[in-house]
């Protein structure tokens, strides 16, 4: 059995959804409103106020509760929290905060800003217009551009990044690490066994700090055809870079 829910809602729309372990699908749609439909309707309890939509557990009985599939406004502001459930994003959304223990998030979309905190959890996602802050433990992440600053913090998933407008902080145990292309002035990449990968763009001058002990260091050759390239440096970029076994590739970004 399923019900469903239709809300009208301003230009500021949200939603807020609070699980246990009910997988949770969001599709970006027209304006103006919010549609709910949910699997076992008496396990859940849906309300607005406002512009705002909230999904919950209705009691003890939510623990397990079925689907739900949510249409929201394009751009909306997104708040999910749950224990195991599994989060999926078609379209683009606003700002996006995703706290679980094992959930993952797979957004085939962009948000304006994206913060996520799970223990296990992987995160999937077609780019972020602005900040990024994610906190793992052993989730892999693939995030597309991202066109502010990105800090991640992991123990043993993996990274990978497409292009990086703002700073960048990356904290790693063993996961390995790759951005395509870092254009931020602050770069700092810390891993104990992971290798790190780094692209960065021509016409800026490097004040690298690079250390590793076993593993083995990369770095770009210089290139020998004259021209635009061989322009004074537009800007200072700081790069540090800390491994204990891993290997270091220092890359020429397209």
């Amino acid at each position: 059995m399923t019900e469903r829910y239709e809300f009208s809602v301003g230009e500021r729309a949200s939603l807020d959804v609070r699980t246990h372990a009910s997988a949770v699908d969001v599709f970006a749609g027209e304006p103006g409103r919010v549609v709910v439909t949910v699997d076992q309707p008496e396990r859940w309890e849906v309300s607005s106020v406002g512009d705002a939509v909230v999904i919950a557990p209705a009691g003890r009985r939510g623990r397990r509760a079925g689907r739900v599939a949510v249409e929201v406004p394009r751009g909306a502001r997104l708040e999910f929290k749950s224990a195991s459930a599994d989060l999926r994003v078609e379209g683009d959304l606003g700002s996006v905060s995703v706290t679980t223990a094992s959930g993952s998030l797979r957004q085939h979309g962009r948000c304006a800003s994206l913060t996520m905190s799970t223990a296990s959890g992987d995160l999937r996602s077609f780019g972020v217009d602005g900040d990024a802050e994610i906190t793992t433990v052993s989730g892999d992440i693939d995030l597309g551009d991202v066109g502010g600053r990105v800090e991640i913090t992991t123990t043993s998933g993996d990274v990978r990044l497409g292009q990086v407008i703002g700073d960048l902080t990356i904290g790693s145990t063993s996961g390995d690490v790759r951005v395509q292309r870092a254009e931020g002035t602050e770069l700092a990449l810390r891993t104990i066994s992971g290798d790190v990968r780094i692209g960065l763009p021509t016409g800026t001058r490097v004040c690298p700090e690079l250390t590793t002990f076993t593993g083995t260091t990369r770095l770009p050759e210089g290139r020998r055809d004259a021209g635009a390239d061989d322009a004074p440096p537009s800007r200072l970029v700081r790069l540090t870079v800390k491994s204990v076994s891993g290997d270091i590739d220092i890359q020429r970004a397209s």
